[in-house]
């Protein structure tokens, strides 16, 4: 944005653009700052002349030490208008205050502008900051610095880091704001778009299972149906500790378990089992299981 009122005499940006720090973007009509500096140079000439001559007049005795100060009071403002009339100069030359791609140009030539009009909207695609909240009761097993993963449906995986975190939860749905700063020289994701974040915040030992092998015991508490020592059924408590499009991660077995994964509704705890491993050598039981009186 300008930061000086004026009428646009060039145009170089265009949409699409990238530019570079300092890149000239557009030109505003000059002639008022050029006029104020050329004043303005005119004034510390004279100043700096009437100093010259109090001083010499003080070295003789004809002049006072006030009149001195006041000389070079004056040279120091007119000094500080030489500045600003410069300043004010320069600002008629639009340029990138940082490296980016131009994304929209709002200036036609010939057009006044006024001073602090968004005008052109330059992006930096360099780094990009992904926001989301949290929920209170994960907050705790976040850190600042942690590494993200962030997974987007049209380009590559890539890592972030976790930048901030808030400490001060939304009222309505007692989440907490959070960001993650993300690289983004290399193939740049859009602005705007939505993400997937993965923070890891721990390691555990789980089972990836198809959400069908579940079951619920009288009790009503989750879990899987496994052969245990003897080719016995037991029914074990698991937790759903992360889900996808194709199963579920459970923990609460042992590391290594023989899932019943057909009949697993036809037997009971401390039953008798017959089964067969799955073909692929996995640990899941493809077919099983009955009583006693009606094996399968």
């Amino acid at each position: 944005m300008p930061r000086v009122s004026g009428i646009v005499t060039e145009t170089s940006a265009t949409s699409g653009d990238v530019v570079t720090e300092g890149d000239i973007l557009s030109r505003l009509d000059d002639v008022a700052q050029m006029a104020a500096l050329e004043d303005a140079t005119a004034q510390l000439e004279t100043a700096s002349r009437e100093l010259e001559v109090s001083q010499a007049l003080r070295a003789r005795g004809v002049a006072t030490e006030d009149r001195v100060s006041e000389a070079r009071a004056a040279v120091q403002a007119a000094e500080a208008r030489l500045a600003d009339a410069r300043n004010e100069l320069s600002e008629t030359e639009i340029t990138a205050p940082f490296s980016g791609r131009v994304e929209a140009v709002d200036l036609v030539d010939g057009a006044f502008v006024q001073a602090g009009a968004e005008i052109i909207q330059l992006v930096d695609m360099s780094q990009i900051i992904v926001h989301f909240r949290v929920p209170h009761h994960a907050i705790s097993q976040l850190e600042i610095g942690a590494e993200v993963e962030v997974f987007s449906p049209t380009h590559a995986p890539r890592t972030g880091r976790l930048t901030f975190l808030g400490q001060r939860a939304d009222e309505t749905t007692r989440t907490f704001a959070a960001e993650v700063t993300v690289e983004n020289a290399e193939d740049p994701l859009p602005a705007g778009i939505s993400l997937q974040l993965r923070i890891p915040t721990g390691t555990t030992t789980a089972h990836f299972v198809s959400p069908a092998v579940l079951s619920m015991d009288a009790a009503g508490t989750l879990g899987l149906r496994t052969v245990g020592s003897g080719d016995i059924a037991e029914f074990q408590p698991v937790t759903i500790v992360d889900a996808q499009s194709d199963g579920v991660w459970v923990t609460g077995l042992q590391d290594q378990a023989t899932i019943i994964t057909v009949g697993q509704g036809f037997v009971t705890d401390g039953q008798p089992v017959t089964y067969q491993q799955a073909q692929d050598g996995a640990s899941l039981a493809e077919g099983l299981a009955g009583t006693d009186e009606d094996p399968t």
